[in-house]
């Protein structure tokens, strides 16, 4: 069989799978004149290997090899995902499909985050680039102090973003009174005791890192940026299996990241909020 025709029929698989999905990628793929043009020109760049541009074609066509897909087509008996299986040989593992393997096998968790750093070390210094708006003085409104070039971004701690809003001073003497301010912040809002202040507890909390932060010091906003890739959702009992808990599969992957990662930086831009008001400089946030 030529290519020509292999490709035909690739594509014409491809169309007729899409009738029997309801997900993110197959509404983006139906609504007409929705960035397919940069897909088409994502194929025709010769800079683009012929693997990269077949996995592409994989992934949104819902044919990317992989045990949920192999079972389905009746090549394989299971669609456990064999990695998961080898790391807990004694517990049901996930099902292989395209989103656990981007997003929650732990086997590929180290090439996972190297992807994750690269996009985003693409995607802060893009946004940096667009945000050209101006002070009337000709400052940049809006600032990206965590992307340092086009090789390489920074991961700033809660220490260093404290810091640069001057909300902290990077001394002995500053660290104390930080600490004293983080154990009265949690002591008051109710979120701590007085036997839950201790200094494990305050490191812990100025070592959580967001993976950008954008500053405009003119209005004094503080905006955390976190970057997730998309999946597709994870529809169907067979991806999760009964041991988990570590999510609320009710909810689509989006909602659920974002209900996450909201919770995880919660308290952090609260604390800004409380204590830049104690401080007489009145910080605002957003994520």
């Amino acid at each position: 069989m030529s290519k020509v025709i292999k490709t035909r029929a690739h594509l014409m698989a491809a169309r007729l799978q899409l009738r029997e999905h309801d997900n993110l990628t197959a509404k983006f793929l139906k609504r007409e004149g929705n960035y397919r043009s940069v897909l088409g020109d994502h194929w025709k760049d010769k800079r683009v290997t012929f693997r990269a541009k077949c996995r592409l074609l994989q992934s949104i066509s819902f044919q990317f090899p992989c045990a949920a897909n192999f079972k389905k087509w009746g090549w394989q008996e299971s669609e456990e995902c064999r990695l998961c299986k080898a790391l807990h040989p004694n517990q049901p593992a996930f099902s292989e499909c395209l989103g656990h393997i981007q997003g929650y096998c732990k086997a590929l968790q180290k090439p996972r985050i190297a992807v994750h750093h690269g996009i985003w070390r693409d995607l802060i210094r893009h946004i940096g680039k667009q945000s050209l708006e101006e002070h009337d003085d000709g400052s940049l409104i809006w600032t990206f102090p965590t992307s340092v070039s086009a090789v390489k971004h920074e991961e700033w701690e809660m220490r260093e973003i404290l810091v640069h809003m001057g909300l902290m001073t990077d001394t002995q003497v500053g660290r104390s009174d930080t600490a004293r301010e983080i154990t009265s912040f949690h002591i008051t809002m109710g979120y701590w005791d007085d036997d839950d202040s201790t200094d494990l507890e305050v490191q812990a909390f100025l070592k959580v890192r967001p993976d950008g932060v954008g500053f405009n010091l003119i209005a004094r906003v503080c905006a955390f940026l976190e970057f997730t890739r998309p999946m597709d959702s994870r529809d169907g009992a067979s991806e999760q299996p009964d041991w988990y808990t570590g999510a609320d599969w009710s909810l689509d992957w989006t909602q659920d990241k974002d209900l996450e990662k909201n919770t995880r930086y919660a308290r952090h831009l609260e604390y800004i909020r409380w204590v830049s008001k104690r401080q007489g400089t009145t910080w605002t946030t957003a994520q």
